[in-house]
């Protein structure tokens, strides 16, 4: 996926100088302190703005979404045991998502809003298929 933006709001919850007493960002850090400081997270004692485009980010992402492997036992194999066919697979599922967004997944099921909801679950699944 690539060309669209994501409104980051799990970013919202941890990059509020209000929220002081729950866990905040590392980038909070970054803090603007002094005249003459360069940073891209404004000062601590600011009113806090949620509705920026600070929490924009660019949503490019490569996923790894399905992937099967199989083998098919030859049928002079499979013969003896009176098996038409024998099939091995194992198959994943998410395995693998790369992007640069500052979240656990940044695919937005409906939308362009992200917050609270956990990345796709990652599955590995092994079989045997016997027909007769």
């Amino acid at each position: 996926m690539f060309g669209h933006k994501i409104y980051n709001n799990d970013r919202t919850n941890v990059e509020n100088n209000g929220y002081y007493y729950s866990n905040v960002a590392k980038s909070m850090g970054r803090a603007w302190m002094q005249q003459g400081d360069v940073t891209d997270v404004p000062g601590l004692l600011t009113d806090f703005h949620a509705e920026t485009t600070r929490f924009v980010e660019d949503a490019k992402t490569f996923r790894l979404r399905n992937v099967i492997l199989s083998y098919t036992i030859p049928a002079s194999a499979s013969g003896k045991i009176r098996a038409s066919n024998i099939r091995i697979f194992v198959q994943g599922q998410n395995l693998l998502t790369w992007h640069d967004t500052l979240t656990y997944d940044p695919e937005v099921p409906g939308g362009n809003l992200l917050g609270s909801q956990y990345p796709a679950l990652k599955t590995v699944t092994a079989g045997v298929t016997i027909g007769f």
